[in-house]
């Protein structure tokens, strides 16, 4: 009787500590707290603009992963932006509502897919954008910004 209480207990244990600390099949998990640390700009493969926590417009700005597949993102303290996620060993997948300017409010909602590509520490995501445009002489220069996560 005490093996059957045992092993019962143990099954319990296991799973109270899975659902507290979100246990998943993979060996990173995103719970917790990421800040905004770095963006980068570059032209042509050349850095143009390098801004860090430091030289950023806000003070902090950090992303808030919860156990629920949920999340969200404050500026300075304040929540600003609700999303979901889904992950693996090497990436994050943010889902976020499109914000919509003043003259469609009665268009539908769009959501936004934003990817974040783990580092090899796991401890910094970044998420690379880019686009092309023409500059003041109309030449057209390769755009590609890199947002960096570091996680507290």
């Amino acid at each position: 009787m005490k093996k059957i209480l045992s092993a019962i207990f143990s099954v319990i244990m296991m799973i109270s500590i899975c659902s507290m600390t979100g246990c998943s099949d993979f060996d990173f998990n995103p719970i917790g707290v990421w800040e905004y640390t770095d963006e980068v700009l570059y032209v042509d493969g050349k850095e143009f603009l390098h801004r860090t926590k430091e030289t950023m417009q806000y003070e902090s700005m950090q992303y808030i992963f919860e156990k629920s597949g949920t999340g969200y993102i404050t500026v300075d303290g304040d929540r600003t932006l609700s999303f979901t996620y889904d992950y693996d060993d090497s990436k994050i997948i943010l889902h976020m509502l499109k914000p919509k300017d003043n003259k469609h409010l009665d268009d539908p909602d769009e959501f936004i897919d934003m990817i974040y590509t783990l580092q090899s520490d796991k401890n910094k995501m970044v998420r690379t954008q880019k686009d092309s445009a023409k500059d003041e002489n109309g030449k057209l220069v390769n755009l590609k910004a890199e947002y960096t996560l570091t996680k507290n």
